[in-house]
């Protein structure tokens, strides 16, 4: 039948059957209107944990231009090659680490 149809595979039209009993209610299973629906709402999840990871991301990351977090930037800039008397040389990575202990987390990224 799916030769004289010119579909060229039985299983395209089994899988028709199949799909339109189930549309119509006479098979078990998911109907076509439920999964573009689940689609749909899978592809809003995956768009809504983006903006949700987008956010933690600015929330902890320190602005650079005002407050406190521009203060923060300013400080581990100045010291970044600060050397102790016995020749400890804080850096950067050190300067963030000490500062995430005291506050939310400073990433080297934002510097």
């Amino acid at each position: 039948m799916a030769q004289e149809l010119g579909i060229g595979s039985p299983d395209a039209v089994r899988t028709w059957v199949r799909n339109t009993k189930v549309d119509a209610g006479a098979r078990p299973g998911v109907t076509g209107v439920e999964s573009a629906e689940l689609r749909k709402l899978r592809a809003e999840r995956r768009d809504c944990a983006a903006r949700t990871r987008s956010s933690r991301r600015r929330a902890t990351s320190p602005p650079r231009s005002t407050g406190h977090g521009a203060k923060l930037v300013s400080f581990i800039d100045a010291h970044a090659d600060r050397c102790t008397d016995d020749r400890l040389r804080w850096g950067v990575e050190p300067g963030c680490r000490v500062l995430t202990d005291h506050g939310p987390p400073i990433f080297r990224s934002t510097l």
